[in-house]
């Protein structure tokens, strides 16, 4: 994150060098360190566009894991302000993760589906933001109990009303 691992192009032109094609940009809005800085993804995309690299958008809720905790309640604002600069420029390299992690922060069983009603009632306010700017874009939806519990969306899906030109994809 900001302060730690992408503070200048030259980290980014580090990784290239290094064989990456793909940078991922934790925003740990709640933790140390953390940043919802839309200038400096701004930036971060600006940085990866020019070297030919994925930007991976990653908005990680891991601490609280409830996407819905009041600590997160930018995340729709911040994914339509950065989907609309990445409309702006042109870009085709975003890719939106818009919930890393989510979790009860308990350990056992990953098949969650009180979590998984959580994701999906907050991907259902972020993905239309994120749609009306780049309607054709890579979204990342993260899982109950850390990305492990596939099943969940796969037995009550988002309602992609609106963002049906999305290509949505979920972590395991």
């Amino acid at each position: 994150w900001q302060g730690s691992c992408f503070d200048d192009k030259s980290d980014f032109e580090l990784m290239k060098s290094k064989g990456a094609n793909l940078a991922r940009i934790a925003m740990y809005v709640a933790g140390d360190g953390g940043s919802e800085d839309g200038n400096w993804m701004k930036q971060c995309l600006d940085w990866t566009n020019e070297l030919g690299m994925y930007c991976l958008i990653d908005w990680h809720i891991l601490t609280p894991g409830d996407p819905n905790a009041g600590v997160y309640s930018n995340a729709a604002n911040f994914f339509k302000y950065i989907s609309a600069y990445v409309k702006e420029k042109g870009y085709k390299h975003a890719i939106y993760e818009i919930c890393n992690e989510p979790n009860i922060n308990e350990e056992g069983d990953p098949y969650r589906p009180d979590v998984w009603i959580q994701v999906k009632e907050y991907a259902e306010k972020v993905l239309p933001g994120i749609a009306a700017n780049d309607p054709n874009a890579v979204v990342i939806v993260g899982t109950p109990q850390w990305d492990k519990a596939l099943s969940c969306p796969m037995e009550y899906p988002l309602d992609l009303k609106n963002c049906d030109d999305l290509n949505v994809m979920y972590t395991f």
